[in-house]
């Protein structure tokens, strides 16, 4: 069995991706397999996967039609063969010791999931992003994840098995926050999550325009809206009132939107500069700040730190 399985999801990343696929090729790491899904890809991004797969054994093209990111995380998922899988975004890039330093601690903590700091870079200045739990164990990391960890894919190794020992996939309706939702499905469950405070991946924020992250649509927006619904069936009464409280502030804040001009009232609420590309008259401006009331529900720092400590004395009972 191959030790470990890199899932990259490509689509429209010709400019990117060979700056990615030189950091996974050039790993202290010899027994992985790096698995380039090619989403549909109009550009030559399908292409130069081929290129790199005719030269390294370790890589293998899927090419498929276009069906989001979701369905590509999960064709490879279901074609990885690794014992553990990470995934990791093509517009990024790796240290060439990350695969050597997770699997390492995978082994010698008999972990199902290792969890890493990462590297934040925003036009030319790079951030270390410490990702270190409140405490222990999976149901603790659940409620991290809600208010003040990153939720993605590719700073976390993960055992394959428990996709499939806990019936877990990657759902083909969402479009946005699908890295998360898995990850928050497995931290529901049993498993053995450990910590290495060491950064391997840098994730880049601000060179790709076309990343995902930095367009929004009424898909992208009922995709959040699944999976803040979803929220409110698994968590407990705290944060349920926390977001149903923001879901209340948004409907009332909508019916003055009209009368604040976009720019100054953006520079009241910095929350919406993330989502400045966002057309509001497409989707309408109830839409929009029930979005808006999702995006900060899912990062409630401002309201959950407050109530920390409750949240530590609750997790052993639920």
């Amino acid at each position: 069995m191959i030790k470990i399985s890199v899932i990259v999801a490509v689509y429209q990343v010709e400019r990117f991706i060979r700056k990615c696929l030189n950091s996974l090729q050039n790993q202290t790491f010899s027994d992985f397999e790096v698995l380039l899904i090619d989403d549909g890809s109009k550009d030559l991004s399908g292409i130069i996967c081929d290129e790199y797969a005719a030269q390294d054994s370790r890589f293998r093209v899927i090419h498929k039609k276009n069906g989001g990111v979701s369905s590509a995380r999960q064709v490879g998922l279901d074609h990885a063969i690794g014992e553990y899988i990470i995934h990791v975004d093509p517009d990024d890039w790796v240290e060439k010791d990350m695969l050597e330093n997770l699997y390492n601690e995978a082994k010698a903590n008999n972990s199902d999931m290792v969890v890493c700091d990462y590297l934040q870079e925003c036009n030319g200045k790079t951030s270390y992003m410490k990702q270190i739990p409140s405490m222990d164990g999976a149901k603790s990391y659940f409620y991290d994840m809600i208010y003040r960890l990153h939720g993605s894919c590719w700073n976390k190794l993960v055992r394959k098995s428990c996709f499939s020992k806990y019936n877990i996939s990657f759902s083909q309706d969402l479009v946005m926050w699908e890295d998360q939702f898995v990850i928050l499905k497995l931290a529901e469950q049993p498993i053995k999550i450990t910590y290495l405070p060491k950064a391997f991946y840098h994730y880049d924020e601000s060179t790709n325009s076309n990343s995902a992250v930095r367009s929004w649509s009424r898909k992208k927006l009922e995709s959040q809206k699944t999976v803040i619904n979803w929220l409110e069936q698994k968590t407990d009464s705290i944060v349920k009132n926390e977001i149903i409280n923001l879901k209340k502030d948004a409907k009332r804040t909508a019916f003055f939107v009209k009368e604040i001009n976009t720019k100054e009232f953006r520079s009241l609420y910095p929350e919406i500069n993330s989502c400045y590309k966002f057309k509001i008259k497409e989707i309408g401006h109830f839409e929009f700040f029930m979005y808006l009331a999702i995006h900060v529900s899912l990062r409630l720092a401002r309201h959950l730190n407050a109530i920390k400590e409750n949240f530590k004395n609750k997790i052993s009972t639920i």
